[in-house]
């Protein structure tokens, strides 16, 4: 062997124990391991992701189309439907004047914007603030009023949330635990100043507290309305409530139905497209006008935290190996594409034998019956909060459905509620009947 190829050998084996040793060192665990980082992108597999409630909005109301954007907000909401929702859910927004634009219009024609980030959404707000206008006609002097402040925080592990409507219990609490990698930790509960409500003409909807070391309770305002043009928009200071560790707990899936109680009938927007452009690793921006002069540098960043300094020396030492093998031209190796495979109907017959072997259905008959009063609340505009009596005619009335039908459907639930327990063909006896009933309110529309 001459001396030349025992050298790339050497180099080769040293590389190859080197990876092995920086494996085991760095990423390997015996149990999964999951991506904590706050990106709030669309992952089930991120504990801090958004397919939770991503499906959670799916499921509100079969009739209503759950659309992902895939285009700029310039393309998409141009041919958005009205009524509908638009939903962005991340750590901070920024948009760029023309998707602002998109996005103003069409709330104006009618349709509703959620729009919930820690960080102050300031491209939205500085355009919708009721006295904005008067910045072309009022002395600098009085311009200080007229500032909307970044939002504020409190320093807490677990916090208490409300939300402020007439027809909902107001006294009810949501409790709310930030729940880390490393256990229960403080974090920051972000909040909206009176002023800024004051300057935006907002209605608070929500209001949340907690209480610090010093026993002091503390809270504020963290979800409210602002009024634009035909439409509304909703803002919500805390997204880390809508993630997936927060939604595994029937409380927060409460809390959560309750904030998007004010949903309109028509389809709904998911924006999991225009922060891409931002940064790709998070629904946060990047944008900053004193970049160069505060000296940062992309490098400095990446230095700064462990993962993102050992991906760059990984990618180095991978470069050099490139090199170093891989000078010479090569023809390219064409790969072999497997064919495609559609594992939804496996995905499907899973979940449904899971429920089946359960033979404790009671959760779900209870999210099937909270379901089917929602529907009579939004599309009958019935009021559930009226006795079995009054309640049962009037549904038939407005439905056109039989009223053995209604009557089943509260009596077997009157039944499930107080056993707090379900027997399978007690529990398919209520779907079918709920089926029922919605079979025959498509089929007279």
């Amino acid at each position: 062997m001459s001396r030349d190829k025992r050298n790339r050998v050497l180099i080769f084996i040293g590389a190859f124990i080197a990876l092995i040793l920086i494996y085991f060192l760095l990423f390997y665990s015996p149990s999964k391991r999951y991506n904590w980082s706050e990106d709030y992108k669309m992952d089930k597999d991120r504990p801090f992701g958004t397919w939770l409630v991503s499906e959670l909005l799916q499921h509100y109301n079969s009739s209503q189309e759950f659309k992902e954007l895939d285009e700029p907000l310039d393309y998409s909401l141009n041919k958005a439907k009205t009524p509908s929702n638009y939903i962005f859910i991340g750590e901070e927004m920024y948009l760029e004047q023309r998707y602002s634009d998109s996005l103003l219009s069409f709330v104006s024609k009618g349709n509703n914007a959620f729009i919930f980030t820690s960080m102050l959404p300031r491209s939205i707000l500085e355009r919708i603030t009721s006295p904005y206008d008067k910045y072309y006609h009022e002395n600098d002097s009085d311009l200080d009023s007229y500032y909307i402040e970044d939002n504020m925080y409190y320093y807490f592990d677990t916090v208490f949330t409300t939300i402020i409507d007439e027809n909902l219990d107001t006294f009810n609490s949501y409790r709310f635990i930030y729940n880390s990698r490393f256990g229960t930790y403080n974090t920051n509960w972000s909040y909206v100043s009176y002023d800024n409500l004051e300057i935006l003409n907002a209605e608070s909807l929500g209001e949340f507290y907690g209480i610090n070391s010093e026993l002091d309770t503390l809270g504020g305002i963290n979800y409210y309305k602002v009024d634009y043009g035909e439409g509304a928009f909703y803002f919500h200071t805390q997204p880390i409530q809508f993630s997936n560790i927060q939604l595994l707990d029937s409380n927060s899936l409460d809390y959560t139905n309750s904030v998007f109680a004010y949903l309109n009938e028509g389809p709904i927007y998911w924006d999991e497209y225009n922060w891409i452009f931002n940064r790709p690793t998070a629904k946060t921006s990047t944008y900053n006008p004193f970049y160069n002069e505060r000296g940062d540098s992309p490098i400095k960043l990446i230095l700064s935290n462990d993962t993102l300094k050992w991906g760059w020396y990984l990618l180095l030492f991978f470069i050099l190996l490139f090199v170093i093998f891989e000078g010479k031209r090569k023809q390219a190796i064409i790969p072999v594409l497997a064919d495609k495979q559609n594992t939804t109907l496996h995905h499907i017959k899973s979940l449904s034998k899971l429920f089946y072997n359960n033979e404790e259905h009671f959760p779900i008959a209870e999210k099937m019956f909270d379901n089917y009063l929602w529907y009579l609340r939004s599309e009958l505009k019935v009021d559930t909060s009226k006795s079995n009596e009054k309640l049962i005619p009037e549904i038939v009335i407005k439905s056109g459905s039989d009223e053995k039908t209604v009557k089943t459907i509260f009596d077997l639930w009157g039944n499930i509620s107080g056993w707090g327990s379900v027997k399978t063909s007690v529990f398919l006896k209520f779907y079918n009947t709920i089926d029922e009933f919605y079979n025959k309110r498509k089929n007279d529309n």
